[in-house]
Order: C-alpha cells, then structure tokens, then sequence
C-alpha cells in the first residue's frame, strides 16, 4: 500500500486504537469461510457450528479471479449467477445454523471480490446483491 491509502499516522495500530482491539483478519483455510475448491457437495469446507461474532462468515476469495486462474476447473465462478447460486444453495442448506448464529451476532460477508477480472470491486457488489434479491436482504432468509 502506499503512504496515501493508509490511515493517519500510517499505522495498523491507529484502527486498533480507533476499534479498541486488534484489527480483524481473514482466516481464509478454517471453518468460517466457504472455500470455492472444495465444492457445495463438501459444504466449501466451512462448519458453520464453529463461527460466532468475531470470526463471521466470510464467503468465496475472489471468485472471478479463481475462475481465471483455473478456467479448467473453475470457469464458471467467473459468473455472478454461479456465485449467487452457490450461495443460496449453501445458505439453505445450512439455514438453521446461520440463523441461529446471526441472532447470536455472527456476521455474513460478501464474497471477497477483487478488481482482477470482472469489473471494479463495488460494481461487483452491486451485481451480487442485485442478482442475489431478496434472499439477501431479508432479515429472516438464511442468505
């Protein structure tokens, strides 16, 4: 990063003292995050049960950047229909343990998009949300 994209002070310890605690970071290999490669079929190889407040959920690593890096295996998470798919089918499948965390204040991220391939970071959200409806924003769906 350069000095102009960091915080006054320039330092990780300023948001910390902001936040009151050490900033979060991603643990993109244990159980809170829905891992692309491992497929639907493995639950992404998250285990929901393990996630709470501090962890969150934290959907797919830059999807569109994975399906470029792998288009033999993974070509159609360059789609934003594929990512919402995949998505609400896990949410459903696994609804009564999200919703059961979310009221304990588990928190559930966007897919972490890049500006890689696919367009710019926001549009990208914008075309999550958009594609994914209702379903992600209503308080009472597991999406």
């Amino acid at each position: 990063n350069s000095a102009n994209d960091e915080p006054a002070g320039g330092q990780c310890s300023v948001i910390e003292g902001a936040l009151g605690a050490a900033y979060p970071t991603m643990d993109y290999s244990g159980p809170c995050f829905l891992n692309l490669f491992d497929g639907l079929d493995n639950n992404f190889g998250a285990d929901v049960s393990k996630c709470d407040e501090f962890s969150g959920l934290l959907l797919f690593d830059e999807p569109y950047t994975q399906a470029d890096r792998y288009p033999s295996k993974l070509a159609k998470w360059g789609n934003m229909g594929h990512i919402v798919d995949q998505w609400k089918q896990f949410a459903q499948k696994n609804s009564a343990i999200i919703m059961q965390k979310r009221a304990a204040g588990m928190k559930v991220t966007a897919p972490q998009f890049s500006s890689y391939k696919g367009g710019p970071v926001q549009q990208k959200l914008t075309n999550f949300f958009a594609t994914c409806g209702e379903a992600c924003s209503d308080e009472n769906s597991p999406a």
